[in-house]
């Protein structure tokens, strides 16, 4: 919970054009980019220890909040060489999670949703993972409460309207697996109907 803080608490100051330094700290690179990347290695480090360490009938709902925040960054860092590792890790954790938080299909998909958006997965992609998590989830209900939780903060920092919300992302990923499938071809077109081959009207 430290570590999210201190992203959420430098987030806004990221990428501006005049970086400031926090005059506070004795070292030179005490800069807000700075001081999130620490934090965004030691919780990617917190993630990977507690999750391969663990079994998921151990996994605690609490470290929820540690994987969205990773994965949300991971998919908006396309630059970074371990974006796709903290990525599948997350859906990782989230397709095995399904199975005693059914509330986690709806996040996944959000994540999914996400990372259609900035074009870092494909259409066929995501829906290859989402049924991945579907037959993981067969025997289950699915979380009727939907949460309104942040997951793009990066869209909620920048006051836009709506969008960087669970549920909203959610919603939206079949409209964005169709798009992404008809716009670049990404899918399977059904077999000309042999000739002579009586039509319905």
């Amino acid at each position: 919970m430290y570590h999210i803080a201190i992203l959420d608490l430098f987030r806004p100051f990221l990428q501006q054009t005049e970086e400031p330094r926090l005059l506070s700290f004795t070292s030179l690179d005490s800069s807000p980019d700075a001081i999130f990347n620490a934090s965004l290695r030691q919780l990617r480090r917190l993630v990977v220890d507690y999750f391969t360490n663990r079994q998921p009938r151990d996994y605690s709902i609490w470290l929820n909040a540690a994987t969205i925040h990773v994965s949300s960054t991971a998919v908006r860092s396309a630059d970074d060489p371990d974006w796709r590792f903290y990525f599948l890790l997350c859906m990782g954790v989230w397709t095995e999670g399904v199975l005693r938080y059914p509330l986690m299909a709806d996040i996944a998909q959000a994540n999914l949703s996400l990372a259609m958006d900035v074009g870092c997965v494909t259409g066929l992609e995501a829906q290859a993972l989402m049924e991945e998590l579907h037959v993981r989830s067969r025997h289950r209900r699915r979380a009727e409460v939907a949460t309104s939780a942040i997951f793009d903060f990066d869209r909620a920092v920048s006051a836009e309207e709506g969008g960087f919300r669970i549920h909203e992302l959610a919603r939206r990923f079949d409209d964005l697996a169709t798009f992404d499938m008809l716009t670049t071809g990404d899918y399977e077109a059904p077999s000309p109907r042999p000739k002579g081959e009586d039509t319905v009207a």
